[in-house]
């Protein structure tokens, strides 16, 4: 009985049966990893099926109907492949262009819709991005991709003219060029002030933010005697300085807690690029950490003083007997 269910499994096998055919494989998908792109820009576009490629391959047909875009005219999957990708290019417009890209295969076509827009900016840089008052930063606008059909104008502005502001409220970005430099000047800042410069073209914008500082700067901010012998002294000095493009008035100089004194040989108008030193003496009086001083700055330059703070201990020498009562 065994033998003869073996010979009509055998016979049942040799005709087929027992056997299920895999289904002939067809589009199942059409996608596009974005369905709005600059012109010159590629757009990635994948193909899949229901099942995997028979042995063979298999071919794709592929079509669109912007004349800014472009797309192989068949796509191969090879055998055992159940997607495969392909390369949308476009190429730069004057206004924005829409239409389909199609892929066909037996019988079956599937869509996707595609926008070509005009090239906007792809980025704004500044440097330096701190400035000192008068000073000037350059900005650089970049393109999506190089200027086309045609030149491209790129549009300036800044959030606070009166303290920084581009020299041009546009630039034009040559055909066959991705980037144009441009110039920002800046005017007096009293205080560190941050404002914005913004670029934008075809509807595409980028910013940046520009620093702009006071022209009056002193240093160090901090002058630390450490400790010093009582009726003995030592002399530390602060650098006022004019980092900026143009005088400013040294309205007043001021000094603030006790063991503390200073000199100068400040002018009343400092020069642009011009420094002058200001020497403190710190010389104690008794045994004690003095309470912290202050070195007060009044200038034209600054909505308020520039300020040092100073800091020192009066210290004894053991038996020395200026200290023994």
């Amino acid at each position: 009985m065994s033998k003869v269910l073996t010979t009509v499994s055998v016979l049942i096998a040799q005709a087929g049966f027992g056997t299920v055919a895999s289904a002939a494989p067809t589009l199942s998908e059409l996608a596009l990893n974005r369905s709005v792109v600059a012109g010159c820009q590629n757009v990635i576009g994948t193909v899949r099926l229901t099942e995997p490629a028979p042995a063979g391959g298999l071919r794709v047909t592929l079509s669109d109907t912007l004349l800014s875009a472009t797309v192989p005219v068949t796509l191969t999957l090879p055998q055992g492949v159940l997607s495969k990708n392909f390369i949308v290019s476009t190429k730069p417009v004057t206004a924005s262009k829409s239409g389909k890209i199609s892929a066909s295969f037996a019988g079956t076509t599937l869509s996707q819709n595609l926008t070509v827009r005009r090239m906007g900016l792809s980025s704004l840089t500044l440097l330096p991005t701190s400035v000192a008052s008068g000073h000037s930063s350059t900005g650089t606008a970049k393109l999506e991709c190089k200027a086309g059909p045609g030149p491209v104008t790129v549009v300036l502005s800044s959030s606070n003219p009166a303290i920084a502001s581009p020299v041009a409220t546009s630039i034009v970005v040559s055909a066959g060029l991705q980037s144009q430099p441009f110039d920002i000047m800046t005017t007096s800042a009293l205080s560190r002030t941050s404002l914005t410069i913004t670029g934008s073209a075809n509807g595409i914008s980028k910013s940046k933010t520009l620093w702009v500082t006071p022209a009056a700067t002193v240093a160090p901010s901090r002058l630390a005697f450490g400790e010093v012998n009582v009726y003995e002294s030592a002399e530390l000095t602060a650098t006022l300085s004019n980092v900026g493009t143009s005088p400013y008035a040294i309205v007043g100089i001021t000094l603030t807690g006790s063991g503390y004194y200073r000199s100068n040989k400040c002018p009343a108008n400092l020069a642009a690029g011009a420094s002058c030193r200001i020497r403190i003496t710190f010389a104690p009086d008794y045994i004690h950490t003095f309470p912290p001083g202050t070195l007060s700055i009044a200038t034209s330059a600054t909505s308020s003083p520039l300020k040092v703070a100073l800091t020192g201990t009066g210290v004894c020498i053991p038996f020395d007997p200026r200290c023994l009562d």
